[in-house]
């Protein structure tokens, strides 16, 4: 089993509880607050209803199902983000390894999942979330994603994870080559807390052999149906939605979805339109397979291992109450996922038999049954079109709850004729009823443009990969550098081969992808009765393409060929081309250096350049930056003025050894500067080493022109007594929006109170525990390279005696000042 890395560095000898970890202490989560607010929600829409209804039907029609709502993210005001840019702790665990922690805590909360707006790791890297409630080393509950995981222009979120804690920690293996060194990046966007249990979370003393859903409910996996009906489940997953973008509290809830087929194979998730919420659909998540073994009392854990993150909404209906989705990710072959198939025709009143697959209250999976004729309707609570739903008039055996939302009415075919609304069914008394929007009214309102283009009626349901053919790859997916080093897969067959006969795989590239790579080798594989499930390497060479910026995704053709039925199957492998070309100054690992004083430089922060940094004075969260780097000989003061061109809202800021930022401004105060930034002075210590930041401030960016030059030290007044405050700067200013920002010489709470983040704190900042990933890549240009095993961490003790050593520094610089006028004086007395 996969380790996270701190658990392998412990192989090697490390102790994981040496490591330092930044821990952030997020709002806490009142259970019994939140779900009264919820009940008190659903309270209001009923009356709501109820004061609409104006026939009998509509008053009987009342929804008694929302989707299940489990956890809610904090208000903006008192939590919007952190950037692995400014927590988490650095750790070198080896000669090219390293390892960042950050803890996310959510006092009060059942669970946590984690929100990203940016997550993107660069080859040799994985993050990991580890639960709190782990038995000792055992890490079978933690979750790990690749590179081939992650986008670098969509966001992300991760399965949820039992406790008010967890640990996210990125492992990252440096190249030989440190110039193609590559920055992971990641930014919290929320984290949402759990007030309700969900099934696999439940404390060890699972109630009854169901979940925490009612107890008429079935276990998807009980012969209920019997074995044929498989291929449907395996239709069928839970929804997460992420609780919207709202300035107010937001919560998150669960639906269920099908996956459904089209004659265009793309992956097609049918679902309730009163899941949205309101919502976007760009970070919901889909989890497969979430069962247990039927019948089953007591604790069953579930990693959500089988999870995917990222949708797009490609058509949606109120009067239906259907939508459709599309799932951003290759779904792996894996998880056997099933496309159902789908029948728009009218019902055929003698074949009554319908089956619903659903997740009521977030639980496991669970299966119901109706056997008796179904009605037409109308949904009062979905926009009251005529004859739009499937009314079943009570179940068999089983139900459905919130949670169910959305999930699919299959009928005897096994094929889908309709989506879950809502009803007022429920245990113990399961007669009551249930309205499914109707498929062939939506296929008449724009969903059969995408799942019907040429008039079809029904379609076959298939299987993602054929599972008597299929290939296994390791890994999932490539990600490869460009013109870097190659990469390799290894590839096996799922099933034996029986005797006589051998299976042949080529290997191929599609039209024009050969400009990305520059070999494929080989492009042959054969498999036989004695290594069907050996893996087999193929290696890919990435080619150089400078007139293509960005990453792209593109894919590998694998074609099996039986030897004897003639049979093929064809299997697209994905593989992340990386761009590796980058401007000096354009990260801080890649800095335009400042050699000697004065210097000038013309630049434009819209050529090319990012958004990788961000100052603490929250300046440049927007805005793309450029990194200029000064390593004085002495001690130095001087002036830093973007003034000479002002072109943008400009703003400049300036990290100490990579490290801690130590001033920032916004807008020069001196006459004629404006908008441009200037600081005005600044003290660089010799034998430090200093990055300037031109950034913009809320996106602007533009040509700017940097002069950093050197400030006369004039004599102010001397009266024999007060040495060290007798010297001023020449052309010193006061007024200007600029700050030096200290350093926190103890510890404090890094809890996040009064509407601001720690990690987000306005001038001055201070900020324990603090580690940048500049400090990060200071390390790896070798200004801290020192031992085995080092951290990037500054600790109270190592604050103070840095900031004792820069009022020595200081001290030392006036005292000599000092001296020299001494003796000056002296002179002109004789």
């Amino acid at each position: 089993m996969a380790k996270p890395p701190s658990h392998r560095a412990m192989e090697r000898g490390i102790e994981v509880t040496s490591l330092p970890t930044d821990d952030l202490e997020l709002p806490s989560i009142d259970q019994g607050s939140r779900a009264a607010e919820d009940d008190e929600r659903l309270a209001i829409h009923l009356a709501q209803e109820a004061s609409n209804a104006t026939t009998l039907d509509d008053a009987r029609y009342a929804n008694l199902k929302r989707p299940y709502r489990w956890g809610a993210s904090a208000k903006v005001s008192e939590f919007s983000g952190v950037s692995m840019r400014h927590r988490g702790a650095w750790t070198r665990v080896g000669d090219r390894e390293w390892v960042w922690r950050l803890r996310l805590t959510t006092p009060g909360a059942t669970s946590q999942q984690v929100v990203f707006s940016s997550l993107w790791l660069p080859p040799g890297a994985e993050l990991w979330a580890i639960p709190e409630d782990r038995d000792g080393d055992d890490c079978s509950g933690c979750l790990a994603l690749l590179p081939e995981d992650t986008n670098d222009e969509a966001g992300l979120a991760l399965p949820v994870v039992p406790g008010s804690s967890l640990e996210l920690e990125v492992g990252l293996t440096l190249p030989a080559d440190r110039a193609q060194t590559r920055p992971p990046r990641l930014h919290v966007a929320k984290v949402i807390g759990g007030f309700r249990t969900l099934a696999g979370f439940e404390a060890k003393a699972v109630r009854g052999p169901q979940g925490i859903s009612q107890a008429c409910n079935n276990d998807a996996t009980c012969p209920l149906l019997g074995d044929e009906w498989e291929d449907a489940r395996r239709s069928v997953v839970q929804i997460i939605t992420s609780g919207g973008s709202s300035a107010s509290s937001s919560f998150s809830a669960v639906c269920t979805g099908t996956l459904i087929n089209s004659p265009t194979g793309r992956n097609f998730v049918l679902t309730a339109y009163h899941c949205l919420e309101g919502e976007t659909v760009s970070d919901w998540s889909f989890v497969f397979n979430y069962e247990k073994e039927c019948g089953r009392v007591g604790h069953q854990t579930s990693a959500f291992q089988d999870y995917l993150s990222g949708a797009r909404l490609v058509w949606a209906d109120k009067a239906t109450d259907t939508i459709l989705l599309e799932v951003h990710h290759a779904i792996p072959e894996d998880f056997g996922a099933y496309f159902a198939g789908w029948d728009a025709r009218p019902l055929d009143p003698l074949d009554p038999f319908t089956v619903s697959f659903h997740h009521p209250s977030g639980d496991f999976k669970k299966v119901s049954v109706d056997t008796n004729a179904k009605a037409e309707g109308t949904c009062p609570f979905c926009g009251s079109l005529e004859r739009s739903h499937i009314v079943v008039t009570g179940w068999d055996d089983g139900t459905t709850e919130r949670g169910s939302s959305g999930c699919s009415l299959f009928n005897s075919d096994q094929r889908v004729v309709g989506v879950l609304s809502g009803g007022s069914a429920a245990c113990p008394d399961n007669t009551g009823f249930d309205l499914y929007g109707k498929l062939q009214v939506a296929m008449g309102r724009g969903l059969g443009e995408f799942l019907a283009p040429g008039g079809e009626l029904e379609m076959e349901g298939r299987y993602a990969a054929d599972p008597a053919a299929s290939l296994v790859f390791e890994p999932r997916a490539l990600v490869v550098a460009e013109d870097g080093e190659a990469g390799t897969i290894r590839v096996r067959l799922r099933d034996p081969v029986e005797e006589g006969a051998e299976i042949v795989v080529f290997v191929s590239l599609h039209a024009d992808d050969d400009k990305w790579a520059k070999s494929v080798f080989p492009r042959e594989l054969r498999f036989g009765p004695q290594d069907w499930d050996e893996g087999k390497t193929v290696t890919v060479l990435p080619r150089d393409n400078p007139d293509f910026h960005g990453d792209v995704r593109y894919f590998l053709r694998f074609e099996a060929l039986h030897s004897i039925s003639g049979e093929r199957h064809s299997s697209d492998y994905p593989v992340v081309h990386q761009d590796d070309e980058r401007l000096a100054g354009d990260a801080l690992f890649d800095p335009i250096k400042i050699s000697t004083l004065p210097f000038s430089f013309l630049g434009d922060t819209s050529s090319g350049y990012t958004n990788t940094l961000q100052s603490r004075c929250e300046l440049g969260s927007l805005s793309p930056d450029v990194v200029f780097e000064f390593s004085p000989q002495r001690d130095t003061v001087a002036t830093i003025s973007l003034c000479s061109l002002q072109l943008f809202d400009s703003a400049l800021y300036v990290i100490e050894d990579g490290g801690a930022e130590v001033y920032c401004n916004d807008d020069g105060a001196r006459a004629g500067c404006g908008d441009s930034a200037e600081i005005d002075p600044i003290i660089f210590k010799g034998g430090k080493t200093y990055q300037v930041i031109v950034d913009g401030y809320n996106g602007a960016g533009g040509r700017f022109q940097l002069d950093v030059h050197e400030v006369p030290l004039v004599v102010d007044s001397f009266d024999g007594h007060r040495p060290v405050d007798t010297y001023t700067y020449a052309g010193a200013s006061s007024g200007a929006d600029t700050y030096s920002v200290p350093h926190q010489t103890s510890g404090s709470s890094n809890k996040v109170a009064e509407g601001t983040a720690a990690s987000q704190s306005v001038r001055p900042v201070s900020h324990h525990g603090e580690v940048s990933l500049a400090t990060f890549f200071s390390v790896l240009d070798g200004i801290d390279s020192s031992g085995e095993t080092e951290t990037a961490e500054r600790t109270g003790d190592r604050t103070v005696e840095a900031a004792d050593s820069s009022s020595q520094s200081l001290c030392s610089l006036r005292n000599a000042l000092d001296l020299l006028v001494l003796l000056a004086a002296a002179m002109l007395y004789f």
